[in-house]
C-alpha cells in the first residue's frame, strides 16, 4: 500500500501495518461469527431441552433443579456475549492504534521531505547568490 502526496514520491506504508490491520480484521470477523453460532445455539428451547435431557438422564424430577440449570446456562450465555463484547472493543482499539501508526509514519515522511527541501534550497541559495535568502 502506498500513500501518494502531491509533489513527492509515493511513500510506502510498511507492509507488516497493512497485514496486522488485515488480520486483525479477519480476527474481528471471526469472533463475531462465534459469538453468533453460540447464541443460535443457546436459544432458550436448546436451553431447556438440554436442561430436559440432562435432567432424564440423571433421575431428577424436580423442577428446581431444572430452573437452575437453565438460570446457570443463561448466565453463561451472557458472559459469553460480554466476552465476545470486550474482545470486538480491544480489537477495534489495536486496529486504531495501527491506523495511527501509518498516518504518524506519513506525517514523519512529509516533515523529513519538507526539512531536506528547505536545507537544498538554503544550500543552493548560498551557493548561487553567496547569500542566504531569508
Amino acid at each position: 500500500m502506498r500513500v501518494r502526496i502531491p509533489g513527492t514520491t509515493h511513500i510506502p506504508i510498511p507492509a507488516w501495518m497493512v497485514g496486522l490491520r488485515m488480520r486483525l480484521t479477519y480476527i474481528y470477523e471471526v469472533i463475531i461469527a462465534i459469538g453468533v453460532v453460540w447464541c443460535i445455539k443457546s436459544s432458550p428451547r436448546s436451553v431447556q431441552s438440554r436442561c430436559r435431557r440432562s435432567s432424564k438422564a440423571s433421575n431428577r424430577s424436580s423442577s428446581s433443579s431444572s430452573s437452575s440449570s437453565s438460570s446457570s446456562s443463561g448466565n453463561s450465555i451472557v458472559v459469553v456475549v460480554v466476552v465476545v463484547e470486550v474482545v470486538e472493543v480491544v480489537i477495534v482499539v489495536v486496529v486504531v492504534a495501527v491506523v495511527a501508526v501509518e498516518v504518524v509514519v506519513v506525517v514523519v515522511v512529509v516533515v523529513v521531505v519538507v526539512v531536506v527541501v528547505v536545507v537544498v534550497a538554503v544550500v543552493v541559495g548560498v551557493v548561487v547568490d553567496g547569500d542566504v535568502i531569508a
